[in-house]
């Protein structure tokens, strides 16, 4: 199912992501896994617990593991077509562990700063696009962290926002889904709409 656009804003002149940039951006989570991996699995600057969980779980995910938590295994069957989930114990092979340590060890590192609610994290965590974006612009330099759940008009949001301090550097992470879907035994996420606002 195909989600929603994503919308990353660019304000007050700062440019987060070149259009025709020296290299292209990766277009799935899974890519950006393997490009962070073959470049070293620099994770410093990975800022979001949600980004250092979704990342450490793509090794398991290309080996087909089936995941227990719904929203892992809503973003990888949502990231490109790639996924097959066909064993509860699939492993990950050796180039990857190192890597997936890395994360591991900074997603910890993070959780210590931000204490996400657990409807928030999966809701968000079920759109690859935000998951993607935010692997982009949120940095692991951020000095102020909240969130929010709110039902307005018949809709639900979930909202987080990082901030680098003094009023700049702001990535506000925006998922909304009509009350009716997220009320429901079984919502339907491809109804989810989630926005990545990066402001400076």
């Amino acid at each position: 199912m195909r989600q929603a656009p994503v919308l990353l804003t660019m304000c007050a002149g700062v440019l987060l992501a070149a259009p025709g940039a020296a290299h292209a951006d990766p277009t799935s989570v899974r890519a950006a896994y393997l490009e962070l991996r073959d470049g070293g699995c620099k994770v410093s600057d990975i800022g979001s617990p949600i980004v250092a969980r979704a990342l450490r779980n793509v090794p398991y995910a290309m080996n087909g593991k089936i995941f227990k938590s719904p929203e892992l295994t809503y973003l990888f069957q949502r990231d490109g077509g790639w996924y097959t989930g066909s064993d509860a114990d699939a492993d990950i092979k050796s180039e990857d562990r190192a890597c997936v340590r890395a994360l591991d060890a900074q997603e910890k590192a993070l959780r210590k700063r931000v204490k996400l609610k657990a409807p928030i994290e999966a809701a968000i965590t079920r759109h690859p696009g935000a998951v993607l974006d935010m692997s982009r612009v949120v940095l692991a330099d951020f000095k102020k962290f909240s969130q929010a759940q709110k039902t307005r008009d018949g809709v639900r949001s979930w909202t987080i926002h990082f901030e680098a301090g003094g009023g700049a550097a702001l990535v506000t992470v925006e998922c909304r889904l009509p009350e009716v879907e997220a009320k429901a035994k079984a919502p339907d996420w491809s109804k989810l709409d989630c926005n990545v606002i990066a402001a400076g």
